[in-house]
């Protein structure tokens, strides 16, 4: 019956003797049918009850295994393996009978199992369980016959074998820290005590298992321990891995042999190309490695060996990837008009690192100063003294400082500067300094709303009537520019302090007492006050006109009028923090904290030791801010029509309302109707009333994020939420993210909720559609066949030139779309290969002109 060929008649027997159908397959079958529904029902009552269902099916596949032998047994562990594949053996009382009752010869067969399960769900089990049937008993039992010591050796043997396989590594992340720590002590105490010369290697595998595994513990919680281990755990691939898994820089604290092991260097530059670095320096010299680290991220280029910063292949992945490590490149690479033109099409800057005959490249420097005009400083002599090319870039500044960067020869030509000034007055201050003296120029930048310029103006002009007075129209602190001619001219001091209050500053001191000028200046900005004269500040009319155009203008009023309430009164009605300028006796009349919180209702908290308990006061603070209500007494937090009127005029603030309002249902649903968000302070039962959850997210549908699930998994509450607020769709249920019209509704409010959508709706060309017209970049979320949609492409890059870089390859290589979608937009042409890019610009050229 041990035999591993077994006839016809043993298997009727053997059959017959287990209990089971007359066939050794049916035989073995039903013993592991049985067994697997207990493994798969779980629980232990569950198990108890198919244990009495089948007849204990656990002892009836052991004792059919034991009938048949090694053959049967090997048999019932893969129908075993093949029945409860996905079934937890950890919690299998089943399983541990199986493996404990096999024999020393049938260990291999019992070991197939961990084989071919997950090591997280099996090993803990098996091993111990191999630990526990056959290793134990050896430590304890020492053989005191030739036949134990034989027994013994064999047994020690094939536990040698299993072992040996145990301390292999199963995978790239399941390595031996998942062992069951008790499962690798034993081992490590079982050959600790053979004397067996033969088995030292294995020892010495279970001692660095043991650090190993104890290593790849701290390294969970701090990437430190790799710095001080040992060599040999330095260069083990499992324990830097596990250690670049938490922080990638840790590889440099990696041993020099894994540093020098191409395959780890390889797999890791992949996920960490900076690593680069570190690496043995014959690898930073391998091509595939260092294209590898660079498609990753282009600055990993900086490591690599010279001579592969300078294959031209490998630069132009690197500046694709990251155009600034261009700064990398050797002086040859930066005289490549392709590789420069891929860089500066997205750091136009970088063209001061390009060479000499690329900075004088008529039409890289066009497309560079309209992406920024200040690259203007980086293009050759010949081009800043190009008119077209200065103008491309004043047409696409911001400032007029870009004239700065022209030649010397056309910021001294009058005609030119006369062209810039039409498009950007304020480069007149960038002229030369030989136009400084050219009325004509000056008062073309003043009439035409420059802000600036008078400063570097020659003194005859500031000292010009018309220049000065068209000066401080534009700018009204230009005016401390003046000429002493025209310092006491009262009608360029007026003018400026109409334009802006502020230039009061300025003025010539005679001004600063005059009573038109400094009204004038109160009148525009009533900060000014505190740059009039004494006499002008105890100016009532003044003062008057200074607090009702600000009324933070008080505090510049000293004690001259710290009783006067007509003056706090204007104050607080024209700005209700002007409170706090008002002197303690004024903030305690109830007239005029009255007016004060009636403009701003929060400045209850400055006068609530006072007026906290007062109802009409505080009635009027939170009709005017809601948030107000806390700044209350406590018994006016609890008033009906004090908290009715706050939740009016805000509902979040129902938190700082007595608790009653919080179980009252219209208090609830009024508060929820103006403030979603009170939803969270209501009680549990109302949170759970499905009228008030309706009037919450009616006010605010992301309010569903605070939904119990079986709201949440209402498609009646969803839709309305996300109509009424598409941001909610990320707060539904996973099955809604595929119900096309609760997606429709969030893409057409917010086009960035594409990527929630399942991934049939990013195959759907309407949802698709309506997201790219509203925002072109996201093509990226939708499915690789609508990339290739040209209807869905170009409705993407008309409304962003940037979705250019999601299409697919086909349609950045079809000549016709690339040249119709640059017609639309050539910014597009920054994501296409150079040679058609080139191309298309001069087939564009050619149409302009024509």
């Amino acid at each position: 019956m041990r035999s591993n060929v077994v006839n016809q008649n043993s298997i009727e027997t053997v059959a017959v003797q287990a209990g089971a159908p007359r066939s050794f397959r049916q035989a073995i079958q039903a013993a592991v049918t049985a067994l697997s529904c207990c493994l798969m029902r779980g629980s232990s009552a569950s198990v108890r009850s198919a244990e009495s269902e089948f007849e204990n099916p656990a002892s009836r596949l052991l004792k059919v295994s034991e009938l048949l032998g090694n053959q049967g047994f090997f048999e019932a562990t893969n129908m075993a393996v093949a029945a409860s594949r996905n079934t937890d053996f950890s919690k299998s009382n089943g399983l541990s009978q199986l493996v404990n009752a096999c024999t020393v010869d049938q260990l291999p067969c019992a070991f197939e199992l961990r084989c071919a399960l997950p090591l997280n769900r099996f090993l803990p089990a098996v091993s111990l369980g191999l630990c526990k049937a056959h290793i134990d008993p050896l430590l304890l039992n020492r053989p005191r016959t030739l036949a134990d010591v034989e027994v013994s050796n064999r047994a020690i043997g094939k536990l040698t074998e299993l072992c040996e396989v145990l301390l292999q590594p199963i995978s790239e992340k399941q390595t031996l820290y998942t062992l069951d720590t008790e499962v690798l002590n034993t081992m490590h105490q079982l050959f600790q005590r053979c004397n067996d010369e033969a088995r030292l290697p294995l020892k010495t595998q279970l001692e660095y298992a043991v650090q190993k595994r104890d290593l790849l513990v701290a390294l969970r919680i701090n990437t430190a321990a790799l710095e001080t281990a040992s060599e040999d755990l330095r260069n083990d691939p499992d324990v830097v891995w596990c250690a670049m898994n938490r922080f990638n820089t840790s590889f440099r604290h990696a041993g020099d042999a894994i540093k020098a092991n191409r395959e780890f260097v390889l797999r890791a530059v992949k996920v960490a190309p900076m690593i680069l670095q570190h690496v043995h320096e014959d690898l930073k010299n391998d091509r595939e490695v260092v294209q590898a680290a660079v498609s990753r991220n282009g600055f990993a280029i900086e490591f690599a060996d010279p001579q592969l910063q300078g294959d031209r292949e490998i630069a132009l992945i690197a500046v694709k990837n990251a155009g600034q490590a261009f700064v990398h490149l050797p002086e040859p690479l930066r005289d490549d008009r392709e590789i420069v033109w891929t860089v500066v099409e997205f750091y136009p800057l970088m063209l001061h690192l390009a060479s000499d005959r690329l900075k004088n490249d008529r039409q890289l420097v066009l497309m560079a100063v309209e992406l920024d005009s200040n690259t203007l400083l980086n293009a050759s002599e010949e081009l800043r003294s190009d008119e077209e090319v200065v103008l491309k870039a004043m047409q696409f500044s911001r400032d007029g400082w870009t004239l700065a960067h022209a030649s010397e020869a056309l910021r001294s030509n009058p005609e030119f500067v006369s062209r810039v000034l039409q498009l950007m007055p304020s480069a007149i201050e960038f002229a030369h300094t030989t136009l400084m003296n050219n009325k004509e120029l000056m008062l073309l930048a003043f009439n035409n709303g420059s802000e600036h310029g008078f400063n570097v103006a020659s003194d005859d002009l500031k000292n010009d009537e018309e220049v000065a007075l068209a000066a401080v129209k534009n700018s009204g602190i230009s005016i401390q520019y003046l000429g002493d001619t025209l310092k006491k001219n009262k009608a360029i001091a007026l003018a400026a302090v109409m334009q802006n209050g502020y230039a009061l500053e300025f003025v010539d001191d005679v001004f600063k007492n005059d009573e038109e000028v400094v009204l004038a200046a109160v009148q525009q900005n009533g900060e000014a006050l505190k740059f009039a004269s004494v006499q002008m500040k105890v100016n009532k009319r003044i003062a008057l006109a200074a607090v009702q155009k600000d009324g933070a203008a008080l505090r510049h009023l000293g004690n001259w009028f710290e009783h006067d309430k007509d003056l706090a009164l204007a104050a607080v009605r024209q700005n209700g923090y002007a409170l706090a300028h008002v002197s303690h006796e004024l903030q305690k009349d109830e007239q005029v904290a009255l007016a004060a919180v009636q403009k701003n209702g929060y400045v209850l908290h400055m006068v609530k030791a006072t007026h906290g308990s007062n109802k009409a006061i505080v009635l009027a603070a939170v009709k005017n801010c809601g948030n107000a209500l806390q700044f209350a007494s406590e018994d006016l937090k609890n008033d009906p029509e004090v908290v009715w009127a706050a939740i009016e005029n805000d509902g979040n603030v129902l938190n700082s309302a007595g608790n009653q309002y919080k179980e009252n249902k219209a208090f609830a649903l009024k508060a929820v109707s103006n403030g979603a968000m009170a939803y969270q302070s209501l009680s549990e039962a109302l949170q759970l009333d499905k009228e008030i959850a309706m009037a919450a997210i009616l006010h605010q549908g992301n309010v569903l994020r605070f939904f119990n699930q079986q709201f949440k998994a209402d498609r009646k509450f969803v839709v309305v939420a996300v109509q009424n607020d598409g941001l909610a769709v990320h707060h539904v249920a996973s099955r809604f993210l595929d119900d096309k019209e609760i997606m429709r509704s969030a893409i057409q409010q917010f086009a960035t909720t594409l990527f929630k959508a399942s991934e049939r709706l990013k195959n759907d060309r309407e949802l698709v559609m309506i997201a790219v017209q509203s925002s072109g970049r996201e093509l990226e979320h939708a499915s690789d066949s609508l990339k290739h949609d040209e209807g869905i492409v170009f409705a993407a890059v008309q409304n962003d030139s940037y979705a250019m870089k999601f299409a697919s390859d086909a349609l950045k290589t079809n000549r016709n779309f690339v040249l119709r979608a640059a017609q639309a937009d050539p910014k597009i042409l920054r994501y296409v290969d150079y040679p058609m890019k080139m191309e298309i610009l001069v087939q564009l050229q050619q149409q302009a002109n024509e």
